[in-house]
């Protein structure tokens, strides 16, 4: 009868490890995306959440005593894994909100495409922009990161913790404040030599109002963005690693 009680004990424990998996999962930016199919990504949570159980790191704070309590803690389990896919999900926003607003000022924003994955529609600087930060988010390994950082956070936030609405509140905050801040510092260089261009295009035209600014100064704009964004990639790419760091830095937090 106890070896009964342990094993249901450990099919409980592994059911538990299995939701807080699959709400990281499903939610994250990176693994969550439409491109990778459902049964990778049922696979994969099967097999992370088999070889926590094989660790022996995962412990429970106390057992549920009935079906009810039980209910609550997955329920809770959950909502930790959707938290942290939800917590990376506001840092790559800020690359949709970058491309948004560079196409905004070089005159591209009709040119948009349905994003599969946010289900809204984006501008072709952002699905750029969004590609390139995957693309180093891979080649820096910050997807095996994230798998490190929810396989500790079996450790710091045992199956059964509770977690603190305040620091959430505030994790949360912070992170929006600071994808927006991000977000603007990525398209400021664009701006500014938009506006510049629109200052100079303004001067020739009281000096030659026979200038036709619809025929000169929209092709202009594309021109200039065009050869500003190209100058921008280098620098952002070099910029992501701090972006990433801080990203890891929010999502271990988040436990603590």
């Amino acid at each position: 009868m106890t070896a009964i009680n342990n094993i249901l004990n450990q099919v409980d424990l592994f059911i538990l490890i299995l939701l807080r998996i699959s709400g990281f999962i499903f939610i994250s930016p990176f693994w969550g995306r439409k491109e990778v199919q459902n049964i990778f990504k049922i696979c994969f949570c099967v097999y992370f959440a088999y070889v926590m159980i094989l660790s022996g790191r995962v412990e429970m704070q106390a057992m549920p005593l009935g079906l009810g309590q039980y209910v609550l803690v997955c329920i809770l389990e959950t909502v930790k894994g959707m938290l942290v896919g939800f917590l990376s999900s506001i840092f790559f926003s800020m690359f949709l909100m970058a491309g948004q607003i560079i196409d905004l000022h070089m005159g591209f924003q009709t040119g948009g495409i349905l994003d599969r994955n946010y289900g809204v529609k984006v501008s072709q600087a952002a699905k750029i922009l969004n590609i390139g930060a995957l693309i180093v988010f891979m080649y820096l390994n910050g997807h095996l990161q994230m798998i490190n950082i929810i396989a500790n956070s079996y450790s710091l936030n045992q199956i059964g913790s509770g977690l603190s609405i305040e620091s959430i509140y505030t994790l949360v905050v912070s992170s929006f404040s600071f994808s927006a801040l991000i977000a603007f510092k990525i398209t400021l260089p664009i701006i500014l030599i938009v506006l510049f261009t629109n200052v100079i295009l303004g001067t020739m035209i009281k000096f030659v109002p026979q200038l036709n600014i619809f025929a000169v100064g929209i092709p202009l704009k594309i021109v200039v963005g065009i050869f500003s964004f190209i100058f921008l990639i280098e620098p952002f790419i070099r910029y992501l690693d701090n972006i990433f760091t801080a990203l890891f830095d929010y999502m271990s937090r988040l436990y603590v």
